[in-house]
């Protein structure tokens, strides 16, 4: 619709369109007339033909008092085995609304051992209200049976109170493309000339919060709005008040999916979605859901098949080949998809980068540049742990206990090390 709209002054005869832009616009408008009186019963009869096809099919609705369509929650078969295996870290979007009825269009997604996203499930709301969110968390849970771990969202407080009271230990962030997005809105008369400044010097802070402590982001922080003179906006103070739903300095003790942060990416993707029915939008949701499909298997089969093809062919192809002949990038190799084993791999390249200081039980990894932050390391013979908690966080092991796996003469990574998934 956008490119039709940017192209509708083109005659049909110089253009490569053989439709005007309101021929688009006619047909649209045809199809909702068409599909106004029996929308909501066709979307129903198109869940129960889907659930007697495949029993695996969940979906559930609400009638209001009137006995017309509610809200309508759906999770294709693929979706409910991707959720069995990628359950621990979610995200929740509830920043759509694409079709006629300009009702919000939520959707349940995550990152598999590829990297890649999938799908979970979806559901179309009534409204944006505590009790229509208190119900799709209730839903969601009900259905597929195992709470997440750890679910990232936008700031929406409706969702983050139904997640409170549906899922109290579960935890909840919020993703930092969500917030940024804003900032222009925000900032932009503020600071005039000054934004681009600040923007860059907001994102060098986050992206040094993972190796701080939260007392030096606290001490930090300060120093950045003294300098723009962001005191009295209430912007800069409520991201503040909020940090603890953010900044990675407060979320390292919770596992979070690395890529599950770049999910705006495949948001950007599917917003101009045109949906003239609501029925519609669950053959728009079937095809996602196969398109996904298809990208998850090739890449399992894409995996499996290399197996078949010589090491040196392997290597070619992942583009993952061993660096070293430490055996502890060998047992990674073997374990890890191509996907996780580059992650592995670009810890794993940094160890010596890295000075190992000893200090009574303590062991400090210093880099080599001076006025790095150091991180502590330490060891049991049973259990090691390391302050930065990138284990913990991302579910790959870190640069400073490959270090300590090394010192120690350790050449097997213990099982509980791992991938968590």
């Amino acid at each position: 619709m956008r490119f039709l709209t940017a192209n509708r002054e083109i005659p049909k005869d110089d253009g490569a369109l053989p439709f005007f832009h309101r021929d688009v616009r006619n047909l649209y408008v045809k199809m909702k007339i068409m599909h106004a009186m029996n929308d909501a019963m066709e979307l129903l009869q198109y869940c129960k033909v889907a659930k007697d096809e495949n029993t695996k099919v969940q979906f559930t609705y609400t009638l209001n008092d009137e006995r017309k369509l509610e809200n309508v929650f759906w999770s294709p078969s693929p979706c409910i085995n991707w959720y069995k295996k990628y359950v621990e870290a979610i995200v929740v979007d509830i920043t759509y609304r694409v079709n006629t009825y300009n009702m919000p269009f939520v959707i349940f997604v995550g990152v598999n051992n590829h990297g890649k996203m999938v799908l979970f499930g979806c559901a179309l709301l009534r409204n944006k209200t505590c009790k229509t969110f208190l119900w799709l968390m209730k839903t969601f849970l009900i259905l597929m049976k195992k709470p997440p771990k750890t679910i990232l969202m936008d700031q929406d407080p409706w969702m983050a109170e139904a997640i409170l009271k549906e899922l109290p230990l579960i935890k909840h962030a919020f993703y930092i493309w969500h917030i940024t997005s804003k900032f222009s809105g925000w900032f932009t008369a503020i600071l005039r000339n000054k934004y681009s400044s600040w923007c860059a010097n907001f994102y060098k802070l986050y992206k040094l919060a993972p190796v701080y402590t939260y007392e030096e982001f606290e001490d930090q922080w300060p120093q950045v709005i003294i300098k723009y003179n962001l005191h009295e906006s209430k912007h800069a103070n409520g991201l503040f008040q909020i940090r603890h739903f953010w900044v990675p300095s407060y979320l390292r003790g919770y596992f979070f999916v690395q890529g599950l942060g770049n999910f705006n990416l495949f948001s950007k993707s599917s917003r101009g979605l045109l949906v003239p029915s609501v029925s519609s939008y669950l053959l728009s949701v079937s095809q996602l859901t196969k398109d996904l499909n298809c990208d998850v298997v090739f890449s399992s089969k894409k995996v499996t098949f290399m197996g078949s093809i010589s090491r040196k062919k392997i290597e070619i192809k992942q583009g993952s080949s061993l660096r070293t002949l430490s055996p502890l990038e060998k047992q990674s190799y073997d374990i890890l998809t191509p996907y996780s084993f580059k992650m592995f791999q670009d810890e794993f390249g940094r160890v010596t980068q890295y000075v190992l200081i000893e200090d009574n039980c303590e062991v400090l990894m210093q880099y080599y540049k001076e006025n790095s932050q150091n991180q502590k390391v330490l060891w049991d013979v049973e259990t090691i742990t390391c302050s930065c908690k990138h284990f913990e966080f991302w579910g790959m092991l870190c640069r400073d206990i490959l270090i300590m796996f090394l010192h120690k003469d350790c050449y097997i990574i213990p099982s509980i090390y791992s991938p968590l998934r």
